[in-house]
């Protein structure tokens, strides 16, 4: 349950980035990370929900920082 942001997979559960793209870089960090709470057979419904949220907050922040440039 990745999701690639500027060439790094960002996990949308709590946002963190992976720093090398690889399988078993990733399993093991989500195993470590959110194994004993979510099953790898995660509904695509839920993670298409996440990843919304994820894309919201990046926009907002985006936004956030344009018109504090703009001032």
């Amino acid at each position: 349950m990745f999701v690639l942001q500027a060439e790094k997979p960002v996990r949308p559960l709590c946002h963190e980035a992976v720093s090398v793209i690889a399988e078993h870089n990733i399993r093991r960090n989500f195993d470590a990370k959110h194994g004993a709470k979510f099953s790898l057979q995660v509904n695509n419904r839920f993670f298409q929900i996440l990843k919304g949220r994820l894309k919201s907050q990046q926009k907002m922040l985006a936004k956030a920082i344009a018109k504090k440039r703009q001032q």
